[in-house]
């Protein structure tokens, strides 16, 4: 298990590198850039309707609320076995744990601030998620063969899962349906040994491999009507290898996070290139 300094490390990197007062996003609606404390897809931390969510060293999510001191009689916590934390559209949290993805939405009560509606689950894995326009994307690795053999990456629409509102139990009582939604599987890569962070820029999903590297995959819609999956990941070349932990997609390009240190790239039609380079100290 990771310790505390450790799984800090490098959202902690990410955070300080992607500060910025800007905010964008491409012509085909794809968000590239978030602006200020903008995180990787492995962040333990993030901002959340004004305070910090972060993963503590007991592995469940505390929340830190910017208007109190940082004393633990002021801090609130959720989930369990949490790896992983990524916000969409500052009205849900997703933590990415070793047995799924828990989805949790904002209720707008300070004494409870977020409540469980739905987890997409599987066997043990480790789960960093990103999610954009009601989809979400997560890889699973489990860094060994005798585990699970669930290494992969998975694309999801959750955009029910999003929508949903649980019901009071008065709205209960008066017969409202308790049932909770699901989400639909789009597309699934089994192709990569060990992938790690992930993120999407103008509809290229960039997954950073233990062992390949940075890799890029167009989503695509299948063209074989009786598919198993709607979609289809489609492997890019590159002209280079990239190794990194985790990426993030910025105004300009890709900022990566791995054991060398921090890069910056540079994308254009005729591939990656190199920008800058932070190297581990």
């Amino acid at each position: 298990m990771k310790t505390l300094i450790k799984r800090l490390s490098v959202p902690i990197a990410i955070v300080l590198m992607a500060a910025c007062d800007s905010d964008s996003s491409s012509s085909d609606g794809t968000v590239v850039y978030s602006g200020t404390g903008q995180v990787g897809s492995l962040a333990a931390l993030v901002e959340f309707q004004g305070d910090l969510h972060a993963i503590n060293t007991n592995q469940k999510v505390s929340i830190l609320r910017s208007e109190e001191f940082l004393s633990a009689d002021y801090v609130d916590s959720y989930s369990w076995i949490a790896e992983t934390l990524h916000v969409y559209d500052d009205s849900h949290v997703m933590v990415g744990h070793s047995s799924g993805v828990d989805i949790y939405r904002s209720t707008g009560d300070l004494d409870n601030p977020v409540e469980f509606i739905a987890q997409l689950r599987h066997l043990v894995a480790y789960d960093p998620v990103i999610a954009h326009d009601g989809v979400a994307y997560y890889t699973t690795r489990d860094g060994s063969n005798e585990i699970t053999f669930m290494d992969g990456i998975f694309v999801e629409n959750i955009s029910d899962i999003l929508a949903y509102v649980p019901p009071t139990q008065e709205e209960i009582d008066e017969g409202a349906s308790n049932v909770r939604p699901n989400s639909t599987s789009m597309a699934e890569y089994r192709e990569l040994a060990e992938p790690i962070g992930l993120a999407l820029r103008e509809g290229t999903l960039y997954v950073c491999d233990a062992a390949e590297g940075l890799v890029p995959l167009l989503l695509e819609a299948n063209p074989e009507e009786s598919a198993e999956f709607s979609h289809v990941l489609t492997r890019q070349a590159l002209n280079d290898v990239f190794p990194c932990k985790d990426v993030i997609a910025t105004e300009q390009g890709l900022m990566l996070v791995g054991e060398s240190g921090v890069i910056q790239l540079d994308v254009s039609d005729t591939g990656l290139s190199l920008v800058s380079q932070i190297p581990t100290i």
